[in-house]
Formats: structure tokens, sequence, C-alpha cells
């Protein structure tokens, strides 16, 4: 997804946003910050991940393991994903809550 999609969207939310990132993606998170009305957060660990996701009206993840947290504490998740088998790998109990590519 290009970056300056993920921008037009958080634009376009009414609401605070937070972006959390593993460390490949720490340097987008911060050009995110520098350039939209977002907020990147960088946790220390996956329980300081969940703390903040614990605490969120609505998690937003790319496919990977992070997805899969938001339903395990109760959160609403949307999960965006690449090339991940979704049909597998869904974030539990939000099947219908995910959005894939069809050219992939």
């Amino acid at each position: 997804m290009k970056i300056k999609k993920i921008i037009f969207v958080i634009d376009k939310l009414d609401e605070n946003i937070i972006i959390t990132a593993e460390p490949s993606d720490f340097e987008n998170a911060k050009w995110l910050e520098e350039n939209s009305k977002a907020k990147w957060i960088k946790t220390e660990s996956l329980l300081d991940l969940a703390g903040l996701i614990s605490n969120v009206k609505l998690f937003v993840s790319l496919d990977g393991g992070a997805m899969h947290i938001g339903p395990a504490l109760g959160v609403k998740t949307i999960a965006i994903s690449g090339k991940t088998n979704m049909n597998k790998w869904y974030p539990w109990g939000y099947k219908d809550l995910v959005t894939q590519d069809e050219n992939i």
C-alpha cells in the first residue's frame, strides 16, 4: 500500500490516530508522524503493544502477528492484508473485516 494512501485515510478520520511499527518500519512510522496528524508510539515489547491496543476504540493493522492481538483483547479490528492467505490467517472473529487487493 502506498504511504500517501495511508495519509489520505488518516486525514479523513476524525479521531486520534496512533501508529505502531516493527523495527523494519520505524522510518516509515516516523515519516507518517511528521507528515500526518498521526502519532507514532514505539512500544518496547509485545506486552507494551498489547497494553496500547487494549486502550483503543478500533485497531487497524497490516497482516502479521499484531493483527491477532486486537481480537484476543476484544478490540474491534480491521486487517489490511498483502500476500498473506487471509482465508487461513484472518484475525479470529473478524473475517468479514479483512481487506485484500484482489490482484494478490
